[in-house]
């Protein structure tokens, strides 16, 4: 099971929300970066260098497309 999510400015949850889904049963993460500032490379690097999330750099100022996202992440899966 994947998952794909667009995430901005979330370090402070992004491992509890990664966790919480590692145990509803989801075993790869395509998280998509939109412009954050915040030190979320630090928690992502364990999962990274675990093989559990691919980190895809989204940098798209005003409103992003999630439908955009979405197919992407349906192309790399």
């Amino acid at each position: 099971v994947s998952i794909a999510a667009l995430f901005q400015n979330q370090a402070s949850s992004l491992k509890e929300w990664i966790e919480h889904h590692k145990q509803l049963g989801v075993q790869y993460f395509y998280l998509y970066n939109n412009l954050s500032e915040d030190g979320y490379l630090d928690v992502l690097i364990p999962y990274i260098e675990m093989g559990e999330v691919e980190l895809i750099q989204w940098p798209v100022t005003g409103d992003v497309d999630e439908k955009e996202v979405y197919t992407h992440a349906l192309a790399l899966a």
